[in-house]
């Protein structure tokens, strides 16, 4: 009789058990109209509203009904990065959306766009390790995503690595086909600038434009590829095109300096002065123009060149102050370092130079058209010089043949 009961009782629980959740399925079935509900109403107040506060408390009514739904979490954290870019937030709304953006990729391993946020919140704090952290997880369960190859590529990329970029990317355009994203080709095109082949750069940008003709960075990469092939004069003229198509372009400054390094690298110091100065004028500031090269370093060694030491001096001294105090923020930028050597080589001040240049390469600086660069002019027969671009170059190509 013992075990009659407790096989009676046993099966009354199971029975209570299943009804619990059959129940639960139907709360579930029953709410889901009106979580997609909360969810468009929320969309319809971020599109109408300067902030999203009002839109992230209707999301997460969706969420009290359903705490398990990977789309809201995500619509939160899309909400926080949303805000940081209009409104220039603070870091918190970075972190808010890591948070959020992490829940929804744990509750969907695949939710590709959930990874795309938590990767781009942590890019904009130059947080690459914690980024490729994200991306190796999502390739786990998303290998042959066009998208997350493309951002592994360009993790890689950004971390002064592209010949380690260059086989995602390519892959990324591969499987992607007449969908792959732009991007790529777009990433797939700086690499091979960097890996000096700039046939294979060229062809690359070409094909971008085809997908995006409007792009200036489609143009600018021409441009850049022009620059290696040493047709300043196409360069020149593309970098007009740019200018004469984009009179509304909101960084005009950038236009201006196009123009400029391609009158510098092709040896015409002095046409390509007034481009700088236009530049300056419109960005005092003027930081991070072009080949990675701030425009008071060119501009400095320019007036130098010509004679106007003093003011060649204070832009060269301008430079390494701000660089610095950059640098110390930042030590990975390899783009800091190069600018400081560059300003120490524009005094000519080679020993402090050759100390930037090699932080510089230690931290990913891969060399390129340093032996074409009139900044290093002085040195491009130094034997230090050469076995420095040397290790830049190998390091560049072992990574991409590995």
């Amino acid at each position: 009789m013992i075990r009659i009961r407790s096989f009676n009782l046993t099966l009354v629980l199971c029975s209570i058990i299943s009804l619990s959740l059959h129940a639960q399925n139907e709360i579930s079935e029953s709410n889901l109209k009106l979580i997609n509900t909360l969810l468009a109403k929320g969309d319809s107040i971020r599109s109408v509203e300067t902030t999203s506060d009002n839109a992230r408390a209707i999301y997460k009514k969706a969420l009290n009904i359903d705490s398990s739904n990977p789309i809201a979490y995500h619509k939160i954290g899309r909400s926080f990065i949303g805000d940081y870019f209009k409104h220039d937030g603070p870091d918190e709304y970075l972190d808010s959306t890591r948070v959020y953006e992490h829940k929804a990729r744990l509750l969907d391993p695949k939710y590709v766009n959930a990874y795309w946020n938590e990767v781009l919140a942590y890019r904009l704090k130059w947080r690459h390790g914690l980024s490729r952290k994200v991306l190796m997880e999502a390739l786990e369960h998303l290998p042959d995503d066009p998208d997350i190859l493309m951002l592994v590529g360009r993790n890689y990329f950004d971390t002064g690595n592209p010949g380690l970029a260059l086989p995602y990317l390519e892959k990324s355009i591969e499987i992607g086909g007449k969908d792959a994203p732009g991007v790529a080709y777009r990433f797939a095109g700086w690499c091979w600038f960097y890996l000096e082949n700039h046939e294979k750069q060229l062809d690359y940008f070409n094909r971008f434009r085809e997908i995006d003709p409007s792009s200036l960075m489609g143009i600018a990469g021409q441009v850049h590829s022009y620059t290696g092939l040493k047709d300043y004069e196409k360069a020149t003229e593309l970098a007009i095109q740019i200018k004469e198509e984009n009179p509304d372009y909101d960084s005009p400054a950038y236009l201006e300096a196009y123009i400029g390094e391609t009158l510098f690298f092709g040896g015409k110091f002095d046409e390509a002065i007034p481009y700088y100065e236009k530049a300056m004028e419109l960005d005092s500031l003027s930081q991070n123009l072009f080949a990675t090269r701030a425009v008071t370093t060119t501009l400095g060694f320019l007036y130098l060149n010509n004679g106007q030491e003093k003011e060649g001096k204070r832009l060269l001294n301008q430079t390494i102050e701000r660089r610095k105090r950059d640098w110390k923020d930042m030590p990975e930028r390899w783009e800091f370092s190069f600018d400081i050597a560059s300003s120490y080589a524009a005094v000519g001040d080679m020993n402090k130079a050759y100390q930037w240049l090699y932080t510089s390469v230690l931290t990913g600086y891969p060399g390129h058209l340093w032996n074409s660069d009139p900044i290093f002019s002085s040195c491009h027969e130094d034997f230090a010089f050469i076995e420095l671009i040397k290790q830049a170059r190998n390091r560049v190509v072992s990574e991409y043949q590995k």
